[in-house]
């Protein structure tokens, strides 16, 4: 599987970018932050859609930063958002923790 998705460009330059920014604050600040993205795909497969090569286009993903001394969660759908503040996409990390296995 490859690294990359289907990512709104939008998210990928504002929240995205501000998420990004923020694991390397948390890496700097604490020496090292562990990062796991998920993307997320609907349950109903009738629902996928899909761009050239019939790669599935992702309906959201999420981000989950940890360090020794922080977790921070945060998922981002992937559509066009008007709100661009990373601490609005900023979720409970009780709900990721079966990732974290």
């Amino acid at each position: 599987m490859s690294n990359i998705t289907p990512q709104n460009p939008q998210i990928n330059r504002t929240i995205w970018k501000k998420a990004e920014d923020r694991e390397r604050a948390l890496a700097k600040a604490e020496g090292s932050a562990e990062v796991l993205n998920i993307v997320i795909y609907p349950k109903d497969k009738s629902k996928l859609k899909f761009i050239h090569n019939n790669i599935a286009i992702p309906i959201a993903y999420v981000k989950i930063i940890e360090t020794k001394d922080t977790k921070e969660c945060y998922e981002f759908p992937n559509h066009e958002v008007e709100n661009e503040s990373l601490e609005s996409y900023k979720v409970e990390c009780n709900a990721w923790a079966i990732c974290r296995r």
